[in-house]
């Protein structure tokens, strides 16, 4: 009945925004597949309301964030080619816009790919990481944060022998600009100085199983909640929020440790509120690290349980690897986990000038990625 009911309002959708680009102007299609922070597209979005169609389309995985906005739609792509007409409901779409790759986009669209990373993390595990690029060489444009982001998309077509079929352009870093301008507007308010709040965000769990920190993250939020002065923000990553990611652990750690005063669980999509309320944080791969330093000129502690291997074989000739001693601290087990929270707490203003200085240096066009973000867009629909 699930099925049946997506599919009536997909088909609905379709012809609702064929019927809307009927008007003589340029179309566009913000595509939201998976729940995850999205305030900064939503914010570009509006901004290219005022001159082109936009339309908002989202999926089951979505709906909670997009479904009250203004022109959005329920559009299930995966059953676009069960419903007849398809490609002439969507033949006057000039741009489809994700940060997430789609396996399928408007007939005629010049499609544009928001990279979500902030540095030159592995997107994917190394076994799929060439089908992946065949698909990212599909797109048209690869919008990306920073000329090191840009570099590596380059290195990785060529390490593949694929055409840099898609142009990439450096429009800076929207989620960055949007949450400086958020922590701005909050600057009046303080952490407490006698307790430290600490956001353990971890990567994917099905990404690099031999590396991350999953099998060890038991034993990290046992050695925290244990003192008092410490509380433990336990934001998952939000795939293992969903079916594609392990629930199972999650709530496994949920219903271990939820007894402590100490302990909090964030499951919402935002991050905003608990990446200010946070002394520091603690992670493993995730690309999330450089953007909460980044964003709020605190810490990161690294958790990296097989290190010298990890040097060797992924991350060992990223910058993403090079600089985290300049954003935080290393450490490969528990043993010395809270002598280097607390080293971190002490040097709290030395971190944050190591900080500023590496995100001079690392990442361009700071509070002016919509405004470039925009006018690349405007060009390609003036092409």
């Amino acid at each position: 009945m699930i099925l049946i009911k997506t599919y009536l309002i997909t088909f609905i959708s379709l012809l609702r925004i064929y019927l809307l680009t009927l008007k003589k102007r340029k179309n566009i299609i913000f595509y939201f597949p998976v729940k995850i922070y999205q305030k900064n597209l939503i914010s570009l979005a509006n901004s290219l309301s005022k001159k082109n169609g936009v339309f908002m389309i989202y999926n089951m995985s979505s709906t909670y964030e997009i479904k009250k906005l203004k022109n959005s739609l329920l559009i299930d792509f995966n059953l676009l080619k069960y419903i007849p007409f398809n490609r002439m409901f969507l033949s006057r779409i000039n741009i489809f816009i994700s940060s997430y790759l789609s396996y399928v986009y408007p007939p005629n669209s010049k499609n544009i790919y928001l990279s979500h990373d902030i540095y030159d993390a592995p997107m994917i595990n190394y076994a799929d990481e060439k089908s992946l690029f065949l698909r990212i060489n599909k797109l048209d444009y690869i919008f990306v944060s920073s000329n090191l982001s840009k570099k590596y998309f380059f290195s990785k077509f060529k390490s593949y022998k694929i055409s840099t079929n898609p142009k990439i352009i450096n429009t800076g870093y929207l989620k960055l600009d949007h949450l400086i301008k958020n922590f701005k507007s909050k600057r009046k308010r303080f952490l407490s100085s006698n307790k430290l709040s600490i956001l353990l965000s971890p990567g994917y769990f099905y990404a690099y199983k031999k590396y991350n920190m999953k099998s060890d993250i038991e034993k990290v939020i046992e050695k925290l909640v244990k003192i008092n002065n410490i509380t433990v923000i336990f934001r998952p990553h939000p795939l293992d929020l969903t079916k594609k990611g392990d629930k199972f652990f999650i709530n496994k750690i949920y219903n271990k440790f939820k007894k402590f005063d100490n302990f909090t669980i964030n499951k919402d999509v935002s991050y905003v509120k608990e990446f200010f309320n946070s002394n520091l944080m603690i992670t493993d791969l995730s690309s999330i690290a450089y953007t909460y330093s980044f964003s709020t000129n605190k810490p990161v502690l690294f958790y990296s349980k097989n290190e010298n291997k990890l040097s060797k074989k992924i991350f060992g000739n990223t910058n993403y690897f090079k600089d985290r001693g300049k954003i935080g601290k290393v450490i490969n087990n528990t043993n010395n986990l809270i002598k280097n929270i607390l080293f971190l707490k002490k040097n709290l203003n030395i971190f944050k000038r190591k900080i500023n200085s590496l995100k001079k240096n690392k990442i361009e066009n700071i509070n002016k990625s919509e405004e470039l973000t925009i006018k690349s867009i405007e060009n390609i629909l003036n092409i």
